[in-house]
């Protein structure tokens, strides 16, 4: 017994061990927006999803893919994943060097195909690719690769299907929580499938007064019917209500008559491809997890990002919160019943004591902090209350706002007469 107690400890001390290692994920990493202003790097705030030392989001910053996780996402959905996605590489039709095999590069994602051979499987991945354009071909180690995470971290976020990665969720959001994904799989979310226009043309049997089995020993004639059937349909894109000719992307659960352009499928709402083809319809119309949601009208904190799964919650400034996550987006105090300001830059609120150390902008001619219930006013990085802009001549004083002036040494005056009799008399 006391064997399998220490074991428990072990797989306990383990699964917490996992769990910070998920959450320090691109720890350090620089921030590509305020570069050598990120002092530290990435050093993401426990819940608000964003960098403590510079308050960006975690995408922001120099990530490699395997610094996102979002696998628990896939598996959540049943997302499915080609067991040969690894060895797939791509065959670029104009390679722009003259390497041996750089007309083929590995991606790190392939798109499923409802074809068994696997020659023309391959044949059908490459003619999607090819449509979708190189830019947007996930190749190991690319921009694209990158950019694939980001937006699924975006359309897909994880704490919108794992209570692991939420703030705490008692125990009835949990269970909300654990509905909402079990409602998402059941009647709202599809993967989309590649395949290709064929030729319509086909090969007459060989049929003779000999051979009056020889439509049994065509092995092809189902496919070769098939092929016929889809040549005299016309395919039209949802998308762009063009026809489609190559490959195109179907979305089965909405039905006959659902396909895109490689290049078309997107969210309805927010106009961003649709990452992995991973698709939530509703009202006939596709749209990623982030949009879906908002469309359900869930209401989500601006704080933290997440649902907010309880029928009481802060509206301020025409944002939700947590009722735990109203508070200051630099000392976390609480701001019920406090004053505030929002940033400039987080567009989260701040209390006016982080305001007046960490925003405020002191007055050229005072020296005092300008607070946020104080006019002032600001000329290109120089900085007035306003009772403060007068004409620094003291004999003249003259109220500056609404008249002409110049600066010497960020002191207003109200004419070069000023400026020189002050350097008079100094």
């Amino acid at each position: 017994m006391e064997n399998i107690s220490k074991l428990e400890e072990r797989l306990e001390q383990s699964r917490k061990q996992r769990k910070i290692l998920k959450h320090e994920l691109g720890a350090g990493k620089s921030c590509l927006s305020c570069k050598e202003k990120c002092v530290g790097g990435l050093n993401l705030h426990f819940w608000r999803k964003i960098c403590i030392n510079c308050k960006c989001p975690k995408s922001n910053h120099d990530l490699l893919p395997e610094d996102y996780d979002e696998s628990h996402i896939f598996d959540v959905l049943g997302v499915k994943i080609p067991d040969h996605k690894n060895l797939y590489k791509y065959i670029r039709k104009n390679p722009t060097t003259h390497v041996p095999n750089d007309d083929k590069k590995e991606v790190e994602w392939i798109p499923i195909v409802s074809e068994m051979d696997d020659a023309k499987r391959n044949e059908k991945i490459n003619k999607y690719f090819e449509e979708l354009g190189e830019k947007q071909i996930p190749f190991k180690n690319s921009d694209a690769s990158k950019n694939r995470k980001i937006q699924s971290t975006m359309q897909l976020p994880p704490h919108d299907f794992n209570p692991e990665k939420c703030d705490n969720l008692s125990e009835i959001e949990a269970s909300k929580l654990k509905h909402y994904v079990d409602n998402l799989k059941r009647n709202y979310f599809g993967q989309g499938q590649v395949d290709v226009v064929e030729n319509s043309s086909i090969n007459p049997f060989n049929m003779t007064k000999t051979n009056l089995n020889a439509i049994n020993n065509n092995e092809n004639v189902a496919e070769m019917f098939q092929k016929l059937n889809m040549g005299n349909i016309e395919l039209l894109c949802r998308g762009c209500g063009k026809d489609i000719t190559g490959a195109f992307v179907k979305a089965e659960r909405l039905g006959k008559g659902s396909q895109w352009h490689p290049k078309c499928f997107k969210c309805k709402s927010c106009s961003q491809l649709l990452v992995d083809l991973i698709y939530f319809h509703y009202n006939n119309e596709i749209y990623c997890a982030r949009d879906l949601a908002a469309i359900m009208e869930i209401p989500r904190c601006a704080a933290c990002d997440e649902l907010i799964l309880v029928s009481e919650f802060t509206l301020a400034d025409n944002k939700n919160y947590h009722l735990k996550h109203f508070c200051c987006g630099n000392c976390d105090k609480t701001l019920a019943g406090f004053k505030y300001v929002n940033d400039e830059k987080t567009n989260n609120p701040v209390c006016l004591s982080c305001y007046d150390l960490i925003y405020a902008n002191k007055c050229s001619i005072c020296t005092e902090i300008i607070a946020p219930n104080e006019e002032g006013l600001s000329f290109k990085e120089i900085h007035y209350h306003l009772k403060c802009f007068n004409c620094s001549n003291k004999n003249c004083n003259k109220q500056l706002i609404g008249s002409r002036f110049c600066i010497k040494a960020d002191i207003p005056f109200c004419s070069a007469s000023c400026v020189n009799s002050v350097k008079m008399t100094n």
